[in-house]
Parts: structure tokens; sequence; C-alpha cells
């Protein structure tokens, strides 16, 4: 249903692209594709580069995460550029798993990889290891903020003019409130 000159109505390349006409309608509006050629008000014809580049575009948001902002910027450079990019990161994940399955790469027979301050810690000239200091610490902590629950009590007033809101009974109702 082409046009002679092998342009491609929205809902051909919408078909041919793996995509809703309404995306290729947002694509447009954002400047991700160039303007196709106007017959009339309602009515375009698209070149078939169109497909190839609407797969390019979707492959970059889905399987490499790309906000449409970044996707048109490196579109605006050189697609083909965008491109090969993607097919050689394609090889490189491919050879990896590869090698994993050989039994070459294994996470799960070496030990666990270390984070944050224990693999600064292991690292040469890096400071030791808190960890084992952890215990002291926290004995210290309990220490510390025993003594500041003692100091900042209320002393007992042993007047008998109390007011009613300190009194034993006022206490307990309010503490059985909370």
């Amino acid at each position: 249903m082409s046009t002679p000159d092998g342009l491609l109505k929205m809902s051909e390349l919408a078909e041919q692209s793996g995509v809703s006409a309404g995306t290729i309608k947002h694509y447009l509006r954002e400047g991700l594709l160039p303007e196709p050629v106007r017959t009339s008000r309602n009515m375009a014809y698209y070149p078939p580069e169109f497909v190839e580049r609407i797969r390019l575009i979707k492959r970059l948001q889905e399987d490499r995460f790309m906000p449409l902002r970044l996707i048109k910027g490196v579109m605006d450079e050189d697609p083909e550029r965008a491109h090969a990019l993607i097919e050689l990161e394609d090889r490189i994940i491919e050879r990896a798993a590869a090698a994993q399955e050989q039994g070459r790469v294994s996470r799960a027979e070496g030990p666990p990889p270390l984070r944050g301050a224990r693999q600064r810690a292991r690292t040469p000239g890096g400071p030791p290891d808190p960890l084992p200091e952890l215990p002291r610490l926290r004995r210290r902590r309990g220490s510390r903020s025993s003594r500041r629950s003692r100091a900042s009590a209320p002393a007992a007033t042993t007047s008998a003019s109390a007011s009613p809101s300190t009194t034993p009974s006022a206490t307990a109702r309010r503490s059985s409130r909370w």
C-alpha cells in the first residue's frame, strides 16, 4: 500500500516499526524524527528509513534505559554511530555471558565483593576495618545515653503544694494515654 516512490503512510510505518501511531506522533513532536512529507493537513508520508530509526529509538529506550532527551542528542549527532555503539555493546555483553558460562568468570565461586568501608579498609594505605570496634562503640554509646537520662531527670518535689499535673496519679494517667 505504500506509494510508488516507497513512502509509507502512518499506519504502515506503525505496523513495520512495531510501535503505535501515537508513539510516532510523540517522536515527531519531540524532534526525534524529521518532518514527514505532508500532502495535506492530516495526511503525511514517511520515508522507509524511519522504520529503522524508530526501532533504534525504542531499543535505546528499552534496552539502555535512555531518556528521549538523550536519545535526541545522540540521533542529532550521528544516528549511524549510535547504532554501531549499540551493536558493539551487544557483542561485549554476549562475550561476557559466554565467558561466564564457560566458567572463566563466576561470582558464585569467589568471595562476595567488598563494598563501602570494608573495601576501603582492605586497600593498601586505607583506614583499618571499623567493624571489630563496633561492640566497644555500642557499649560506650549505651553508657553515655544512660548518663544523659540520669542527668536530665527532674528532681522529685517534696513540697505539699505540688501542682496537680505533677502528682503521681496525674503522671500515671498521662503515661497510660501514650
